[in-house]
Formats: structure tokens, sequence, C-alpha cells
């Protein structure tokens, strides 16, 4: 099985304990080839391996993912992905009942060392957590609707309930669309402000990146990386607005070694 290469947040580096990042391609996807590459950087890590039998093999993609949590952790570790459904919903993974297991949620956090969390992706935001304080890491997954639904400060708040100082938290975006290509219909000027929609003639665009930044700082949070990537324009990630229907997805992923 060989290994994805990684993108990992400057934002993190200060924290040794923490092991984070981004899975992508190392060399760009091109149409007809995106998913040659059967190991856990692409399709297996994502339970989503489209045109490819493997999308339903449920252990080989739990055991993907595993093996990353050992790869990244070491021997012991534990790996909880969402089961994304474009929700709201935030969770607490533990150890034990959740070892690498899928949970239906859009967002998850735990105290737990030792223990990967995972969110998959093809264009929605990747939202990674770390509070040094605590110890607690969390991972939310938030396209639109996760956005409009607020599942960020959501998340903040489960964190927040259990001790947590929300302007000491440390924060990672991932790559997501730039909104000059992520088109979206006039009924978004409903669900957001006027500032992160942008407008061309008819067409409408949506800066997601943006909307989910406001909402970290309305909770006073300052300590943000946010990737810069276009996640459509850069074909070393997956992007359902690129590819569809034959889109995969990346991963983003945060852990923390006891």
């Amino acid at each position: 099985m060989n290994k994805p290469t990684i993108r990992t947040p400057a934002i993190f580096s200060q924290f040794p304990e923490i092991t984070a990042g981004v899975t992508m391609h190392s060399a760009p996807l091109s149409p007809g080839n995106q998913f040659n590459e059967t190991n856990y950087g692409t399709g297996l890590l994502a339970n989503h391996y489209a045109g490819d039998e493997l999308a339903t093999q449920t252990n080989a993609v739990q055991a993907a993912r595993h093996a990353l949590a050992t790869d990244l952790i070491g021997p012991g570790a534990v790996a909880t992905f969402v089961g994304q459904v474009h929700g709201a919903t935030v969770v607490e993974a533990t150890p034990g009942g959740d070892a690498n297991s899928t949970v239906e949620a859009d967002g998850i956090f735990t105290g737990s060392a030792n223990h990967l969390l995972g969110v998959v992706l093809a264009d929605c935001g990747g939202v990674l957590f770390y509070d040094p304080d605590t110890k607690l890491i969390a991972a939310v997954h938030s396209g639109w609707r996760g956005t409009k639904d607020r599942i960020v400060p959501t998340a903040i708040a489960a964190l927040t309930a259990r001790g947590v100082v929300a302007s000491r938290l440390q924060v990672y975006l991932s790559p997501t669309p730039c909104a000059s290509h992520y088109e979206v219909g006039p009924e978004f000027n409903d669900y957001f402000e006027s500032k992160f929609i942008f407008k061309d003639g008819e067409r409408h665009y949506f800066n997601n990146a943006a909307a989910i930044q406001a909402q970290l700082e309305e909770a006073g949070i300052s300590h943000i990386e946010i990737d810069p990537t276009c996640s459509i324009e850069d074909t070393h990630f997956h992007s359902h607005r690129r590819d569809q229907p034959t889109a995969g997805r990346f991963v983003a992923f945060i852990g923390r070694r006891a």
C-alpha cells in the first residue's frame, strides 16, 4: 500500500504532539486517470472511489484509515471519520466503540490521545481545531450547507462546553473552491451576508472560506490558517464541481500523540 502525499498546516508546527494535514496527489490528476492510485491517499481513505468497486469495501476503507493513524501516530492508534450528511451535528469520539469507525455527523472532537479524526472532502471546507490547554482536537466538514447551518460555531460551542477558551484555539481551513469558480443560485442571497456573495451580471458566486473565517472570528478565534489553494483549480485535489460524476475525495485529518 502506497502512502499519500500530505500537506501539513504550518499553524500546528509549534505543537509536536499534533499530526494534521490534507491528503493530496503527488502528481496532478488528469481526466480518465483520476483513480489509478489504489492507496489510502485517494479512494480508500475517502470511502468513495468513484467508478470502482472499492467504494463498497467498507472493511478496506477502515483498514486504510487505521493504517494512516498508525503511520502518523504510532502503534495502537485508532481512527474515527465522519460520514458526512451535510448537516450541523457534532459528536464526541471516544476510544473503544468508535475505534477505526465512521460516525454519522459532520463534526467530531475528542480529548483522547492516539486518536486520529478525519473528514473527507471534494470542495467542501475541512476545519481542524486544536486547543493546547485542554488538548482537545476536532475535525469539521463545512460545505455551503454546513456553513449555512453554522456547524463551525456548533463545534466551537461543544469545545467551550468542555473547558476550551475559544481565543486559544488553533484552526486550519483546508483547500476550498475560490469564489470565482463556485457559482451558486440567487437563493444564496437569503442564506448568507452579501459580502460572501459576488455577482457577475446575472451569475452569483459564493466564498465559503470567507464565510467560515467570519464564523471563526465571531467566536473570538484569531489563530487561523486559511489554505489559499482552490480545490477546483488545483488538480492535486479532488473536486466535485470539476470532476463530477467521477469525483473522488481527499481527506483532512488531525490527531494527538500521547
